[in-house]
């Protein structure tokens, strides 16, 4: 609500707003149903394992330790575009599907 505006008003206002928005072809339920499938279909989806991997790439460990999956065979440490091209490939290959990159 706007200062000054009585609540008959404002309620007034929205309706012809949404009447409005309708009449102009947008529909708030097939946005938001949409917006809902987008996020169920993210590739950021995290499990209880990968938090400790993504706490360690934003908060790293300053005694010099590491979290579990933080480093490479090589022991270099893996950044998030690392972590995430690695999770990639292995649902890929899950999937059957060739990992494309």
């Amino acid at each position: 609500m706007r200062s000054g505006m009585a609540l008959a008003e404002a309620i007034a206002g929205a309706r012809a707003e949404d009447e409005h928005r309708k009449g102009a072809g947008f529909d708030q339920m097939a946005l938001e149903d949409a917006a809902r499938l987008g996020f169920a279909n993210g590739a950021f989806e995290e499990s209880e394992e990968e938090g400790a991997d993504l706490v360690e790439e934003f908060y790293p460990d300053e005694s010099g330790g590491n979290q579990q999956g933080g480093l490479m065979q090589s022991g270099k440490k893996r950044d998030l575009g690392e972590k995430l091209h690695h999770k990639a490939a292995k649902l890929n290959s899950v999937d059957g599907a060739v990992p494309t990159l």
